[in-house]
């Protein structure tokens, strides 16, 4: 009998799931917690780099012209309250930035300290520095080698473990899913944040609609990378343990939870999604629709979770 570290249920249910990011033939058996739903891998890979090759997405570093920076910085500066007329227009015709609409209402100083946990090459501090911010660093321990910006930004080859100091913002994107002892990262989290800061927390959510509908065929279930993933009700329960208070919860799920699901179906990994899966217009609309339904529903297969110390 497995007992869940999270919730203490007893009973659960196994299943298997394949490797199908990259294709891999192998198979790993997870155990889903009936009373939180919350899911974690039986046995975690001995050589767990493996999974982590080095065309692994968060690894790609982005080669975005001059002007396509300056661009985004003028909508980034506009939508954190810092620019004027032309980031507005710029924002209507492309969107807020994501890392942008991620922290607006924070109200952030440029100087504040921010730390991204599991940041890969440092896409979204890369963002954060071209917006203004200038006390930035990320930490992974899963790439090559440490980098340095000047003296803005550090992204170290390091375990949360291992870091020290005081920060106003942390911020995990789809990193935390990443760590099997949940607990100890989401405690190490509390003890590096300011007492009036804000943590992120960016995660698959399970027992929503992607999950319920195509199972081991979720795109976001990403065996074996994927140690241990909570429900809404499981990480809730996991974070005020912990100390923090959920001050606010947003379901930012996107047409993926469909279209890299359906090529799961089809036997297509993920990296071979673009050249074999074609769907049409409507159809991404469709799913555009779709996964915007079902975040108002909290039933996206992805969420926001913003954590302050209690």
């Amino acid at each position: 009998m497995t007992i869940c570290s999270i919730c203490g249920g007893k009973d659960n249910r196994l299943f298997s799931a394949k490797e199908m990011m990259f294709g891999y033939p192998e198979e790993f058996q997870y155990s889903e917690c009936l009373s939180c739903n919350s899911l974690r891998i039986v046995e975690e890979p001995k050589d767990l780099q493996k999974y982590y090759p080095e065309n692994y997405y968060s690894f790609r570093e982005n080669k975005s012209g001059l002007v396509k920076k300056i661009l985004k910085k003028q909508r980034g500066r506009y939508v954190l309250g810092k620019s004027h007329l032309f980031g507005k227009m710029l924002t209507k015709i492309w969107n807020e930035p994501l890392v942008a609409s991620w922290i607006k209402h924070l109200n952030l100083n440029f100087d504040a300290k921010i730390l991204d946990i599991g940041c890969g090459k440092g896409l979204h501090l890369r963002e954060l520095l071209n917006f203004g911010y200038y006390n930035l660093l990320g930490i992974d321990p899963f790439i090559n080698h440490s980098i340095h910006i000047k003296d803005k930004l550090s992204i170290l080859k390091q375990d949360i473990s291992d870091t020290k100091g005081e920060f106003d913002f942390i911020m995990m994107n789809h990193a935390l899913e990443h760590s099997k002892d949940q607990k100890e990262t989401l405690s190490h989290i509390f003890n590096l944040l300011h007492p009036s800061g804000v943590a992120l927390i960016r995660i698959p959510i399970t027992n929503t609609f992607a999950w319920k509908e195509f199972g081991t065929n979720w795109v976001q279930l990403d065996a074996p990378r994927h140690l241990f993933l909570h429900s809404e009700k499981s990480f809730k329960i996991m974070a005020s343990e912990i100390g923090f208070e959920v001050s606010k919860v947003v379901f930012d799920s996107t047409f993926f939870q469909f279209t890299g699901s359906l090529g799961y179906v089809k036997g297509i990994p993920l990296v071979k999604q673009n050249e074999q899966m074609n769907f049409s217009e409507n159809e991404m609309r469709e799913f555009i629709n779709k996964a915007e339904m079902l975040n108002n529903t909290h039933q996206g297969d992805q969420a926001c979770f913003y954590l302050k110390k209690k």
